[in-house]
């Protein structure tokens, strides 16, 4: 006769735990999508704050006029505010010619790796921000929030499968990842806080596998120092870990 399986003691597969990873990827991703498709301030543009519209305004005026200057964006061709695309966020400042225009305060950074999806969808759709703003800020958060948060979360689930003890704890690291922390409120808006954990995720996995392995291919080191200075060109005060991975 078959003894019945305690449950409260049982140990799950890895492929249970895969599948109990995934579920709660999918779940967090979903729910950040569904907010990015519905969150707006204003109820004109997705944006929600000083701090997102002047990046938002600075891909807009390098792909749609070609500068990092955001005069033509915040202002109409008649010098008037534009109320939409007004940011406190913003300089003036005299470009290599003299002439003095505006430009954000933001680092130059991310906007710049974003213009290229935004390049992409207006050559593909026609959409501009300047026409459809709601629709075009909304598709480009999903195109690059949402990787970014599955790549964080899938990384997660790497280190917890190599250096986890047991199953509760796994599921619980990979749970408090993806609903217990402030990586999905990051998500809905534009930001440079979901590149910086998307940078300091991939250094933890390229580290932890050189401390355990003496022989470490030559990518790991590569990948650690990279992420590292990814993380710290993102969020200043991660200078300090980025000096701590040097260190290591």
């Amino acid at each position: 006769m078959n003894t019945p399986t305690n449950d409260a003691t049982a140990t799950l597969s890895r492929r249970q735990r895969q599948a109990i990873y995934a579920l709660i990827i999918c779940s967090s991703l979903s729910i950040v999508g569904a907010k990015i498709a519905t969150i707006t301030r204003d109820g004109e543009t997705p944006m929600l704050s000083a701090n997102d519209r002047s990046r938002w305004c600075t891909i807009r005026a390098i792909v749609d006029h070609g500068t990092y200057a955001i005069d033509q964006v915040i202002f109409d061709e008649n010098g008037k505010r534009i109320g939409a695309w007004q940011t406190i966020d913003l300089v003036h400042h005299r470009n290599v010619n003299g002439t003095p225009h505006y430009y954000s305060s933001k680092p130059p950074l991310l906007p710049t790796l974003c213009a290229g999806p935004y390049w992409v969808v207006k050559r593909v759709t026609g959409s501009t921000m300047g026409k459809h703003p709601m629709y075009v800020i909304r598709i480009l958060l999903v195109m690059i929030n949402v990787p970014c948060l599955a790549l964080i979360l899938w990384w997660t689930t790497c280190l917890v499968e190599r250096y986890g003890k047991t199953d509760w704890g796994r599921i619980l690291v990979v749970a408090t990842a993806a609903g217990g922390t402030f990586l999905t409120s990051f998500s809905v808006t534009l930001n440079n806080h979901l590149l910086a954990s998307l940078g300091v995720t991939g250094c933890l996995v390229c580290i932890m596998r050189i401390g355990r392995e003496r022989d470490a291919p030559w990518w790991c080191y590569f990948g650690a120092g990279l992420a590292a200075a990814f993380t710290s060109a993102n969020e200043l005060p991660a200078l300090s870990f980025l000096c701590l991975v040097l260190a290591f």
